[in-house]
This record gives structure tokens, C-alpha cells and sequence, in this order.
């Protein structure tokens, strides 16, 4: 592989490990969540299932828009989505506001566009 090859690979291993390991701190921090909101179990182990359900449908918006748009802009437009609501995910002052911008968050997850 040329250097350029290398830096994408690089690149791409090291997206796809911040990706899994957004799912994996959510999944940590969720007793906390738990504990501090006085959220039951079921709803909140719910947002998770509903991350994953809207990363599904996310992904076939993506692929909708990289037909019709191209790859790129597809590709931006999901990463650029993802991080905005991880970041408001950030700010959440309730489980409701959470679960929602969790929700949102996964039309965004899918990065095979």
C-alpha cells in the first residue's frame, strides 16, 4: 500500500473504533443514568434498542441520499449529524431529552453510506 492507502486505512479504523466505542460508554454509563435520573430499567434499556432501530433506518436514508447525491455529501452529511447529537446528547438535562437526541443520534451511526 502507498503512504496515502495507509493514512486511509488508518483513518478509517480509527473512525470505525470511535464509533463502536460511543455505543460501548453509552452502554457503561447507563446505571448512572439510571441511578441519578431514577429511571427504570426497561426504558432505559430501551434508548439503546432505539439507537440501533434508527441507525437501521438511518441507513437506508444515507443510502437514498449517496444515490441521488453522491457518496461524499452522503458520508458528510452522517458524520456531520452524528456529532452534532452526540454533542447535544452532552447537554441532555433529562432522560427524555437523552433518549431523544439518542434517538436522533443513531439516523446518523451508519457510516457505509
Amino acid at each position: 500500500m502507498t503512504l496515502g492507502e495507509r493514512r486511509t486505512m488508518l483513518a478509517c479504523a480509527l473512525g470505525y473504533a470511535l464509533d463502536g466505542l460511543d455505543f460501548t460508554i453509552y452502554t457503561l454509563v447507563l446505571s448512572t443514568v439510571i441511578a441519578l435520573w431514577h429511571v427504570p430499567r426497561g426504558p432505559a434499556g430501551l434508548t439503546v434498542s432505539i439507537t440501533l432501530i434508527c441507525s437501521a433506518f438511518g441507513g437506508w436514508i444515507a443510502g437514498y441520499i449517496s444515490d441521488h447525491f453522491g457518496r461524499v455529501r452522503a458520508v458528510q452529511l452522517t458524520v456531520l449529524w452524528f456529532a452534532l447529537f452526540s454533542l447535544l446528547s452532552s447537554f441532555a438535562m433529562s432522560f427524555t431529552q437523552l433518549a431523544l437526541c439518542r434517538a436522533l443520534l443513531g439516523f446518523g451511526h451508519n457510516r457505509a453510506a
